[in-house]
């Protein structure tokens, strides 16, 4: 089977474009520079689990790190506009150029006789710790030149990157990440762009808000309709609030038909190793795992078990006593699920025959992996508690908030719990079977996103957020106090083993020479 990383694309010579680049210089007043599709997402300082930490997951994984660099800009220009340079910006009228120049690739999208269509400018810049003031609120700008030969700011924008590491003396530090998936451009997902832009604006304006917007894969249905008119105009709506608060993806079965070419440039995630397909990161409590469900359920089973070693690499190291203790969440995501939320549904469940799957359930299960995000489905579901197609040991119990609310909650699962987040808003109907599965505790058609609220190291509050009234239509506590890592010993407890090893080999010693006495007298 053709891998399907390497689709149909080619990208335009270098020397070209700095060829065309010398020969315009004097002519940027008339080119097409105005950035758009502006997104910014995390880098390589969250592939770190933190200064005091035994295990660099970059270094582990032979990625290339940068402990300072926090976060990637990245946007589009139709013209190759060398001159723009990022910025931030200082008392709301003065603003400093960084040092660097932003990478520029130049993607040409190709008719279906090979011939080139279009090409599209994408932009890639690294802001770094000094310019972002992670956990606080900060600014950054994209600026071009003038007929004057100064820069002039194009676009600014505000935005605050996720607290990494959590000091030791915080006992409850709450976050919150939000899982969309599935959106198009229709009426259907409007009202959940509202409430994304609405977010973004408390957050532009350091008011409560969300971490991070985790998009879980189906962008526009698809990008690439009508030369990519269609993708820009998602793209663009995107930006009003991806700009603001972080915004990490997955890829969908849509942004397959370029090999994932075009998504993999647009959307570089971190330092978006391993071709793109995956990649991981770390925000507080939890750490995150990204994979590329549509690629691992297209691939042959030699390039499923490429992945499969990824992610055995990475959760040997997330897995670590030290790296558990402070980080005891793990969340995976991708566009697939594991399991079919609806029964009867043939085209699921012909997914789910696909080689190397089981072996991927069993790495989540026994690395105790606590929830799977995806949006395989246009519908909001939740599962049981799931191994081998099993529902796990957990008990079902009711807890009361601090405002006298009841709420159900999940306690101690002995499994995975699988979430489907795809009514981001879609023109999608309805899948035929509407049978919900055993294994599966809730399914809704209700458009909206999930809010999942971290609260402390044990305890989960998620709500499915309805996009036209803003009200939650589920919501359910997930509280885990299972050991998840290999206990370390106390100080205490070393003490004491010590003392009674020394006790038991003198005793042994005392023991021994007693009995060659007594075998001496005998003899």
């Amino acid at each position: 089977m053709k891998n399907p990383l390497f689709g149909i694309h080619k990208f335009s010579s270098n020397l070209f474009d700095l060829f065309i680049a010398i020969a315009t210089v004097n002519l940027v007043c008339c080119q097409n520079c105005t950035p758009f599709a502006v997104h910014i997402s995390l880098a390589t300082y969250y592939q770190n689990f933190g200064p005091n930490q035994t295990y660099s997951l970059s270094s582990a994984l032979n990625i290339t790190s940068f402990e300072n660099q926090t976060a990637i800009v990245q946007f589009q220009t139709i013209d190759n506009c060398t001159e723009l340079r990022m910025a931030t910006l200082i008392n709301n009228t003065n603003f400093t150029v960084l040092d660097g120049l932003p990478y520029i690739e130049s993607y040409v999208f190709l008719q279906a006789d090979g011939e080139a269509n279009q090409t599209k400018y994408i932009y890639n810049y690294t802001l770094t710790l000094d310019t972002t003031n992670v956990g606080q609120l900060f600014n950054y700008s994209i600026v071009n030149i003038d007929e004057q030969n100064n820069y002039v700011i194009m676009n600014n924008f505000s935005s605050r990157l996720p607290v990494r590491d959590l000091a030791d003396n915080v006992v409850n530090y709450t976050q919150k990440f939000l899982f969309v998936g599935m959106m198009d451009i229709s009426n259907q997902s409007q009202n959940t762009f509202t409430k994304l832009q609405e977010l973004a604006m408390n957050a532009s304006q350091n008011q409560s808000s969300v971490d991070l917007i985790i998009y879980l894969g189906d962008m526009a249905f698809s990008l690439n309709d009508n030369d990519y008119a269609k993708g820009d105009t998602f793209l663009n709506s995107v930006e009003t609030f991806a700009t603001f608060i972080p915004f990490m993806t997955t890829a969908g079965d849509t942004e397959s038909y370029d090999g994932f070419q075009f998504y993999q440039t647009m959307f570089q995630m971190t330092s978006n190793q391993k071709n793109g397909i995956f990649y991981s990161f770390n925000v507080g409590n939890v750490h995150f795992i990204q994979i590329n469900m549509a690629y691992f359920f297209l691939a042959n089973s030699t390039y499923q078990k490429v992945l499969l070693g990824y992610l055995t690499d990475d959760l040997k190291i997330a897995t670590t006593t030290e790296n558990r203790m402070t980080r005891p969440w793990i969340f995976v995501y991708g566009f697939n699920s594991l399991y079919c939320g609806l029964a009867e549904d043939t085209t699921c469940e012909k997914l789910m025959q696909t080689k190397n799957l089981a072996a991927f359930e069993t790495l989540l299960y026994l690395n105790k992996v606590d929830i799977f995000f995806s949006s395989y489905y246009p519908l909001y579901q939740r599962s049981k508690p799931l191994y081998q197609n099993k529902p796990m040991k957990y008990d079902n119990i009711y807890v009361l908030d601090q405002n006298q609310n009841n709420y159900s909650a999940i306690f101690n699962p002995e499994g995975v719990l699988y979430i489907v987040e795809g009514a981001g808003g879609n023109n999608l109907a309805n899948p035929e079977s509407q049978t919900l599965s055993e294994n599966f505790l809730i399914s809704l058609d209700t458009i909206g996103y999930g809010l999942l609220t971290l609260i402390n190291k044990t305890h989960i509050f998620y709500e499915h957020i309805d996009s036209e009234t803003g009200l939650p239509v589920d919501q359910f506590y997930l509280i885990n106090e299972l050991l998840k890592w290999n206990e370390l010993w106390t100080p205490a407890q070393e003490y004491w083993f010590t003392v009674c090893s020394v006790v038991f080999v003198f005793m042994g010693i005392i023991v021994i020479g007693i009995f060659q006495i007594y075998v001496d007298r005998v003899m």
